[in-house]
């Protein structure tokens, strides 16, 4: 497989899993990564738009037999990770066997490093609470143009901490387009690779990025819409058994 023959879709992923397979790779989420030999490809996902699309794309990495990290924000604007439905997110992608890590906003966090320190540790609690199993990873979302915030102390694998730094080359598909390099491009050159890869890229409906954003956007606008419909019927059976839910209520507290 060729970089110029990478298209961004199923197949394409599919195609970059192959090949690094093919090269002898393996295929490590953060909680493994330093403890695997090389060559090896660190394989992360920052979840910032859909939790759908981030369920979508670990089926399909289970299907190639591969582990990945899903970092996932507890501050998005476009989902809500502990929702009901979030949860239940979260607890399928681990159930797949991929790890879940905390995605971090530090333009959220407080100037003062010892109150972000604690928020950021507070998140990380309530993340593993949500999936039911220690977070030991975080990456901070848009690094490049967010306040610095150390983190390395805070979590035992920072994803941009000096360890990795100094081992795995990192390679982005941020917004459908490489910098220097593809994976495949690190594959030839023989190095370990930190490949993070945004679900919403590769299984995602569009042709540009902005349509692929769009289109997430509005998949949740129909699932919010659906939920509300529910919990709409929910209410207006709630009101006609009013009666009955307030008498268990009072029984239940021991009111008179």
């Amino acid at each position: 497989m060729q970089s110029n023959q990478l298209s961004f879709d199923r197949n394409g992923y599919r195609g970059i899993i192959d090949e690094a397979k093919q090269r002898g790779y393996s295929i490590v989420p953060f909680r493994h990564a330093l403890r695997s030999p090389s060559p090896a490809m660190i394989l992360r996902h920052d979840i910032d738009i859909s939790l759908g699309h981030a369920v979508e794309l670990a089926e399909l990495e289970t299907t190639q037999g591969v582990q990945s990290t899903y970092f996932v924000m507890l501050t998005c604007d476009y989902y809500n990770a502990l929702s009901g439905v979030g949860r239940a997110n979260l607890r399928r992608i681990v159930e797949l066997g991929h790890e879940i890590g905390l995605h971090w906003d530090s333009s959220l966090y407080p100037t003062d490093p010892t109150r972000g320190a604690a928020i950021f540790r507070r998140e990380v609690e309530i993340l593993s609470d949500a999936i039911g199993e220690e977070v030991v990873s975080a990456s901070q979302h848009i690094p490049t143009d967010t306040p610095i915030f150390d983190a390395e102390n805070q979590i035992p694998n920072e994803a941009y901490s000096k360890v990795f730094r100094d081992r795995f080359r990192y390679v982005s598909d941020s917004s459908m387009r490489w910098r220097e390099h593809t994976p495949l491009d690190l594959f030839n050159m023989g190095v370990d690779v930190h490949f993070l890869a945004h679900p919403v890229w590769w299984v995602g409906y569009g042709t540009t990025s902005a349509d692929r954003q769009r289109a997430a956007i509005e998949l949740r606008g129909a699932e919010l819409r659906q939920a509300n419909e529910k919990f709409i019927d929910y209410m207006a059976n709630f009101v006609r058994e009013r009666d009955k839910f307030d008498r268990i209520f009072r029984e239940m507290k021991g009111w008179n």
